[in-house]
């Protein structure tokens, strides 16, 4: 058989079976590759909010530790000074108005 004796019909549906499978698979990978990028970015969010919470419950947690080593260090200076608290006396100098040390 001869491509010269195949009627017009059979060449236009040759014609569009080349052409038309590979662009089929092309965007068939595509629109398979686009759900695959949009489920990994969901991941890639989702890790990142469980990774920001994971910060936000230690910063919790080192802000009531450090409140009560706190709380027990002024327990213990109060323990060693029985005198009542004064008011912080200001610590300026007189000869460089530009040091300020409040």
């Amino acid at each position: 058989m001869n491509l010269v004796d195949v009627s017009p019909t059979v060449r236009l549906l040759i014609a569009a079976i080349t052409a038309g499978l590979p662009t089929l698979t092309v965007l068939v990978s595509l629109l398979i590759n686009n759900q695959r990028l949009t489920d990994f970015g969901r991941r890639i969010d989702q890790r990142f909010a469980d990774t920001n919470k994971r910060i936000e419950d230690v910063k919790e947690t080192l802000r009531a530790e450090m409140y009560r080593v706190e709380q027990v260090l002024d327990a213990r200076l109060r323990h060693l000074d029985p005198r009542p608290p004064t008011r912080p006396h200001s610590t300026r100098s007189k000869a460089s108005p530009w040091l300020v040390l409040d």
